[in-house]
């Protein structure tokens, strides 16, 4: 296997953790707070981040990919804060985000929806062109 066909396989493996995670949350009564103190993991989240674009949607893959910085405030399904590392991963799109204009490698600044009670927990709100930059690991 090829570095280039590692990398969609990964990304691949990473959305099914995601899913597999809100399915976990959900059929274990995701709506109690966590032991831990967190907040519910039905609180739903919204982070701005900083991306590269590493892949546009097409028929076959309708998954925009990006290669965003760290989330260190990202909380996950048990409610509490976890951090999420710098990666490229998939991410479903909200209605009506448009991508018109945008070409891969370009840097944008996108918002995420993280929602662990929603059938698709993680998901692209908005995207906008960033600063020279933004992105950069």
């Amino acid at each position: 296997m090829t570095a280039a066909t590692a990398a969609p396989i990964r990304c691949r493996v990473v959305a099914a953790c995601l899913a597999s995670l809100a399915l976990a949350v959900l059929a274990c009564g995701g709506s109690e707070a966590p032991a831990g103190g967190g907040e519910p993991p039905t609180a739903a989240r919204v982070y701005r981040v900083g991306a590269h674009i590493a892949r546009l949607p097409t028929a076959a893959d309708p998954l925009l990919y990006l290669d965003h910085e760290a989330i260190p405030t990202f909380v996950g399904p048990s409610g509490e804060v976890e951090g999420m590392a710098a990666m490229t991963m998939p991410f479903q799109l909200a209605d009506g985000v448009s991508l018109a204009g945008f070409a891969a490698g370009d840097p944008v600044m996108a918002t995420l929806r993280v929602d662990w009670a929603a059938g698709q927990p993680v998901v692209v709100t908005a995207i906008e062109p960033a600063a020279s930059g933004a992105g950069d690991r």
